[in-house]
């Protein structure tokens, strides 16, 4: 009787430090469920976070969109004025390049009068007579006085 007590109390010894075992590992399973929880409370915050930051960032990406839109339009009608300029000056230099060779002189010996020269200089530098050159400059002190 005594050799089944004492594989009953073995069998009872096996049975509770099994036991002991098995609470200390549901302890220790419980310690890193907390854990975990709290890794994933933290990895929610960051995550709400993140959405809140990707909203801005958003928002400004619009912004600067609209405003890029914006100075875009801009540009495009300044280019379009500088294109009418610039049409306007092509034009412009056309009529100058049609006008008949004598003008040219002419406005030349004028601008050489403005500047100072003397009859002599514009009559050789524009090859118009002497007699044009001094009544060019007869006009312009005119003018000038």
């Amino acid at each position: 009787m005594v050799l089944p007590s004492l594989f009953l109390l073995l069998a009872l010894f096996l049975l509770l430090r099994s036991l002991f075992y098995q609470n200390k590992n549901i302890a220790l399973l419980k310690t890193q469920l907390a854990e975990q929880a709290l890794l994933l409370s933290t990895l929610q915050s960051r995550e709400a976070l993140n959405d809140q930051l990707l909203t801005e960032q958003e928002n400004k990406i619009s912004a600067l969109e609209k405003t890029f839109q914006q100075k875009e339009q801009q540009y495009l009608a300044q280019f379009d004025e500088i294109n009418k300029k610039i049409a306007l000056l092509k034009n412009e230099i056309e009529q100058l390049s049609s006008q008949q060779p004598e003008d040219k002189l002419y406005s030349r010996a004028f601008k050489l009068a403005t500047l100072g020269a003397d009859a002599e200089e514009i009559s050789q530098t524009c090859e118009i007579p002497l007699a044009e050159a001094e009544m060019l400059l007869a006009i312009h002190q005119n003018k000038a006085d």
